[in-house]
């Protein structure tokens, strides 16, 4: 562990931003690809990287040579203070149990899955390592890993589709 890293190892999840839960970035070079492209970006209809100049011409709106990745605002309660940190995409996948992508689909199909997550998520005991950000402008702790401290843990995804299929099951 660095000396920026801080240790929880024992914290809850106290709630859970669900308003602004992904962001897109390119596949090739996972750099940001803005959810509106504007007039120098846009290439035929498509998106083109202004990174890795990976274009895009199947969509005109999304990207296709892009993907969804997770940036989760938590309030996490230690034994000591409750602080926001930030959950990016590998320690969310953790949590999730599958990608950004996979979760806006299900999401789109069914309207309250994400806010059902972060009830789902709110309570449940980890043991986590919080980085500090790199850049000078962040203003909250990394998550830069996350360890499930409960022995019956179940990914959210998991718990939302066995939740959704029982409300699917109970309304025909």
């Amino acid at each position: 562990m660095a000396n920026a890293d801080l240790l929880l190892p024992f914290c809850t999840i106290v709630a859970m931003d669900s308003s602004n839960f992904w962001y897109r970035v390119c596949k090739n070079c996972e750099r940001v690809i803005p959810d509106k492209g504007n007039e120098s970006s846009s290439v035929l209809g498509g998106y083109e990287c202004q990174h890795c100049r990976s274009r895009s011409f199947n969509q005109p709106l999304v990207p296709a040579s892009s993907k969804r990745v997770y940036r989760i605002l938590l309030s996490v309660a230690s034994e000591t203070k409750v602080m926001v940190v930030i959950c990016f995409d590998r320690p969310a996948q953790v949590l999730m149990g599958c990608s950004a992508d996979e979760l806006f689909d299900f999401a789109s199909m069914n309207p309250f899955a994400v806010e059902t997550a972060a009830t789902i998520l709110e309570g449940q005991m980890f043991r986590m390592v919080l980085r500090k950000p790199k850049s000078g402008n962040a203003q909250h702790m990394r998550i830069d890993s996350v360890l499930p401290l409960a022995s019956d843990f179940r990914p959210v995804m998991e718990q939302l589709k066995n939740l959704y299929k029982a409300r699917q099951g109970s309304e025909r």
